[in-house]
């Protein structure tokens, strides 16, 4: 009897050989599977990146109705600190009062009944600023952060 007969007629060495070739079969089986997901995972990544356009702003004529300083105390006793909001109430055309917590530099601008045009980007408060067209920095800030609608 040769070597190699003797080695295929032992039964444990056999059955090491068909669990190793099992064992082998099963991870390359895995490892397409994995990279398969891997795939549909980064094509639904770019498809959604590929479906996302900027958030549009909406533009309102309006008037300020109410304006107010709301201070409030941030820390605690050990490390008091002053936080404040500057809420403006501003009235549309169409008698819809909307209030939002604007910058303190825009606010120190404003007066009462001051006429303009309110910018919402997202619900929330963008730009206030007068005529019928929002001002170009807002325009320009607004490029700056969403592309230009690109």
């Amino acid at each position: 009897m040769s070597l190699i007969e003797s080695i295929l007629a032992s039964d444990a060495l056999v059955s090491i050989l068909l669990v190793i070739g099992i064992l082998v079969v099963a991870a390359l089986i895995g490892a397409a599977i994995h990279e398969a997901r891997k795939e549909t995972r980064q094509k639904e990544a770019s498809d959604e990146e590929e479906d996302w356009t900027p958030p549009e702003p909406v533009a309102y004529p309006a008037r300020v109705v109410d304006m107010q300083v709301v201070i409030g105390n941030a820390g605690g006793h050990k490390r008091p600190e002053t936080d404040a909001a500057f809420l403006v109430t501003f009235r549309t055309d169409d008698g819809e009062e909307m209030e939002y917590d604007i910058p303190e530099e825009l606010y120190v601008t404003l007066d009462i009944d001051q006429a303009g045009t309110l910018v919402i980007l997202n619900d929330d408060f963008f730009d206030f600023g007068g005529g019928d067209e929002y001002d170009e920095a807002a325009v320009e800030a607004f490029e700056e952060t969403f592309g230009g609608g690109e």
